[in-house]
């Protein structure tokens, strides 16, 4: 009777499951400007991640120090928009995406500490972390623009505890 019951519940298990993941990774349709603020935030990030890259390969720790903590402290809605924009904005974005990006600039908070500390081992396991949170959210979100990523199907890099408290981002 048990295995009978467990067969009965996996697939209820995984179409549920999936439709979690549907409801996660629908497309960004945001309003023009909100989508030009967005991009210029993605810019401004690849250049960080650039330095984060340099100053990892080199040894610089204040380097990482300073450009991780940058990034953990700055995202779209400390950019200037009135409170409506930012409520609009929240509302706009999937929860996958929240999640993400939550995810994200925690884990450049954790790369500064391991920075002060000039533990690299972590450093490389946060950046690389960081790396593919930009990868699963450009294939998820973006790729319309990222084109190699369509198809492709990244390893989903948040933890289940980023998915809770959605509306106390940022």
């Amino acid at each position: 009777m048990k295995k009978l019951l467990i067969l009965l519940l996996i697939p209820n298990i995984y179409l549920t499951a999936k439709s979690f993941e549907k409801k996660l990774d629908k497309p960004l349709k945001l309003p023009h400007d909100f989508h030009v603020i967005l991009s210029v935030e993605m810019f401004e990030l690849q250049g960080k991640m650039n330095l984060l890259l340099e100053g990892i390969s080199r040894g610089k720790w204040k380097m990482v120090e300073s450009t991780a903590d940058y990034i953990s402290d700055n995202y779209i809605l400390k950019q200037k928009m009135t409170y409506k924009e930012k409520k609009m904005l929240k509302k706009a974005l999937p929860d996958g995406f929240v999640a993400l990006d939550k995810y994200f600039h925690q884990t450049a908070k954790e790369l500064k500490e391991a920075a002060t500390k000039k533990e690299s081992g972590l450093v490389l396991e946060k950046y690389r972390h960081l790396i593919k949170t930009c990868m699963e959210c450009h294939g998820r979100y973006a790729a319309y623009k990222f084109i190699d990523f369509q198809g492709y199907e990244v390893p989903a890099t948040v933890p289940k505890n980023f998915y809770k408290h959605l509306d106390d981002w940022r």
